[in-house]
């Protein structure tokens, strides 16, 4: 908590951040987004930090580690839209531990203090703890994902736009939304 408390952000570019978009809150029809669910955590924030968030998830290994090449495609997808400024890519170790933290912090308030109800499912909060353990020893390495994918952006740009495009004419007016070309890129390399 000390060290994301030194960090602050401010400066970076904002807006309507999703919050939450973990796997569990895509709805897929076969291998295409149908829509998104759970938007009680969304609210206008830092938005690399929701590419951190979707990250930690989408690509998390179960030792708290991210998969490279899964971190690499999404980031490239959501680039191909949106490029990170230096300062975001600069921010992205900070970030991660930051997506890390919340999570593992709230799923230790609902394990320690449950609520009731027949909706309620808790989640281990080990898994978000490694995470912040991954991303404090392995930084530089977290650093160089932003540079691969930089470098590898221009490759999905026409898949990118093509599934943005599907998006939105099936309904979903987010057209150039940051949040659907995380889930775009996802879904290309995630669901294979």
């Amino acid at each position: 908590i000390n060290f994301q408390d030194n960090h602050r952000f401010d400066h970076l570019p904002s807006g309507i951040i999703h919050a939450d978009l973990f796997r569990d809150n895509v709805l897929m029809d076969g291998d295409k987004v149908a829509g998104f669910i759970d938007f009680y955590c969304a609210c206008n924030d830092i938005l690399v930090y929701d590419v951190a968030i979707t990250t930690n998830d989408w690509c998390g290994l179960p030792d708290g580690d991210i998969d490279p090449e899964r971190a690499r495609a999404l980031l490239a997808g959501y680039q191909s839209v949106r490029p990170l400024t230096d300062a975001e890519a600069k921010a992205w170790p900070v970030m991660l531990r930051a997506g890390g933290l919340r999570f593992w912090l709230s799923r230790l308030y609902d394990k320690f203090k449950p609520q009731s109800g027949e909706m309620t499912f808790t989640k281990d909060p080990a898994f978000f703890q490694h995470i912040i353990d991954a991303v404090h020893s392995k930084t530089d390495a977290y650093s160089r994902q932003i540079g691969h994918a930089k470098q590898t952006r221009q490759v999905i740009i026409s898949s990118t736009a093509t599934n943005t495009s599907h998006l939105y004419t099936n309904g979903l007016h987010f057209k150039n939304n940051p949040g659907i070309i995380i889930q775009s890129a996802c879904q290309r390399k995630i669901t294979n």
